[in-house]
Parts: structure tokens; sequence; C-alpha cells
């Protein structure tokens, strides 16, 4: 699944870079074969150059073509209005008798897939089971330069782990290890600034660093390296620490109304949640709770499964279906506590 930072999935077109189609057999030299009027690859109707071959946003299953399908029409090729109108059907490495194909939606960053050719009648928009192709080591980005980066679900397993303190004389900064991932981008700022990318870390989920100014925030991206190119699979959510424990940034814990709960499918339910922040002053350990008129506590939430439950940027769960999920709630330096939910 592609979510965004917020967790939100994202419809953003996708693109496959098609490489290795072969009309016909193996041996056959795909350049000069194409599907003929009578659905027999033995009349050569046009030059095909599979390396330049690109489709976009495809969305097909085998009896009807989905809203966000998109046609493949090969340039040369001419013969008729649905003659050379081709459609590129993506199945699941294991699918080997090509029973379901996926939704874009389902694709996930650097797995691998595997992809054909297909005929398309325009006139019932269902698919042949004539096979014209096959696609091999095939790639996909997001092919919309202004897009948002693809986010996966290396997003939620950095947060779970997600810190930042000051401690002795540096600010340390930490996250969980993104599934998938080969490497990270750490990017810090002031409190009021813009930021910038500072480290690029291969491996190693933490960073520790120095700074003149009191306080700071920051963030991680994950990425995983797919055809010698670094690609951005998940972004944290950005933290706040302070050295002087200002109040209402670093927080001692977070307190909630109940840590473990019981919906029924539909129902909703407000989380009640305080922040305990440490009293002003480098060496404080006195705590006090976060109240501030009419602003919130500076708390982040999120589910580990939107499927069975969802919540709200003010804390309302809502139940979706039957399951069970974690819903997190984080203070503005990572602190955070855990709702079990169970939903049924």
């Amino acid at each position: 699944v592609l979510l965004d930072k917020d967790g939100k999935v994202l419809n953003k077109k996708v693109a496959l870079t098609i490489a290795g189609l072969v009309a016909g057999d193996e041996n056959t030299n795909a350049d000069n074969y194409c599907l003929a009027e009578d659905e027999q690859q033995t009349e050569v109707m046009a030059k095909i150059r599979p390396a330049e071959l690109t489709a976009i946003g495809w969305s097909f299953n085998k009896t009807k073509m989905l809203p966000e399908a998109k046609l493949l029409e090969a340039g040369g090729i001419v013969n008729g209005d649905d003659i050379g109108k081709l459609v590129i059907c993506i199945y699941g490495k294991e699918d080997t008798k090509f029973k379901k194909a996926l939704d874009p939606k389902e694709l996930k960053v650097g797995c691998e897939y595997v992809a054909r050719v297909e005929q398309f009648n325009n006139a019932n928009y269902y698919l042949s089971d004539k096979i014209i192709g096959q696609v091999y080591n095939f790639t996909y980005n997001v092919t919309d330069e202004n897009a948002m980066e693809v986010y996966s679900n290396a997003t939620p397993s950095m947060n779970k782990k997600l810190s930042l303190r000051y401690k002795g004389d540096k600010f340390v900064f930490k996250w969980g290890k993104a599934i998938d991932a080969d490497g990270y981008y750490v990017y810090r700022a002031t409190s009021k600034g813009k930021f910038r990318k500072v480290v690029k870390k291969d491996g190693l989920n933490n960073f520790k660093f120095k700074g003149k100014k009191k306080v700071y925030r920051a963030y991680v991206e994950a990425y995983k390296v797919i055809n010698g190119e670094e690609i951005v699979i998940g972004r944290s959510f950005e933290l706040k620490c302070s050295k002087l424990n200002d109040d209402g940034i670093n927080a001692k814990r977070v307190v909630v109304g109940f840590t473990n709960i019981n919906l029924a499918t539909g129902a909703s339910k407000k989380i009640k949640a305080k922040v305990k922040v440490v009293k002003k002053g480098k060496d404080s350990n006195k705590t006090k709770t976060l109240i501030r008129k009419g602003k919130k506590a500076y708390l982040t939430y999120w589910s580990s499964d939107d499927k069975i439950a969802t919540v709200s940027k003010n804390g309302k769960i809502n139940a979706i279906k039957k399951g069970k999920c974690i819903i997190y709630v984080m203070a503005r330096n990572g602190k955070k506590k855990k709702i079990s939910v169970t939903v049924g």
C-alpha cells in the first residue's frame, strides 16, 4: 500500500518501465511482431521497441476495466480502432496461472511482480486471455515530479521507536528500523528554521549532534536502492526537543484515560490524554501537566492498522472492522502511550 506521511492512501500514478517484452516465444524477434487482426502472431504490423514502452496507472482484473485503468498504445500501430491497443496486467510473483491482476495501490516499493501484455477489447471492457507478450524484471516509480514521495509500510515501523532527547551535551535522535530500507536521510532544523538534510545513515537508526541553539526539530526518511536509484519509501513524524526543558516541549510521559478498549464495528471513542512535561531548567526532574487554554497539548495520534480502527488528529477512535490494533498517542519529543483496541 502506498501511503503519504499522514498515513493516507495515495492515488498517484505509478509507471512501469517495460523491459524484455517477448512477442510469441522467447526465440521470436520482439521488434518485428505484434498482434494481428485474427489474434495470431503471424503478421508484421509494426515495430515495437520493448525498452521504450511505458504504461501509466494500470488497474485491471479479468472481467472489467477499473476506473484507474489506462491503455498502452504502442507507437506505430495503426491498424483498426482496437488492434494495437494493449494493456499491461500485473500479477503477484507466485500467481503463475495469472488468476488475479493487481491494483496499483497493492504494489509495494522494491517488490518483484510478473506482468503480461494482453489485448483490450474496447467494445465491452473485457480482457482477452490471449497472452501476446511477457514482461520480465520491471520496476516502477512515481512519475509526477511534483507528486509527494512514495510512502509505504516503512513509515509506521520508524514511528514506533521515534524519539528526540537531550542527554549530557548532545541531542539524541532515534527511530525504528524501516521495513525494506537500505538507509536513511536525517533532517534537522531550529525551532523556527528551515529543514536541511544533515546526514545519510546506512543501516543505523540513530543520530547524535551538538547544537548551538536551545531548541531543535528533526525527522527521518527511509530509502531503498532500486535500479541504482535511492527511492524514498517512508518518512517519520517531526519531533521537537529543548536543551533547557522549555515548558510544553520536553515531555516526561503521556497519560491516557484507558489503555485497552473494546468497540463494536462502527462505534467511536474519544481519547482523553494529558502530557506531563519537565519544568523549565536543564537539570530539573520535576513535572507538571501541560494545560493550555484553547490549545491542544501537542499530541499526535496514529493507528497501527487503519483497516481495523482509525484515529483522528483530535484523538477520536473509529472502529472499522473486526480485529485488533494499537493506537499510539505521542508527545512532541516522541514520548508515547499505547492503547490496545479490539473491534468485534
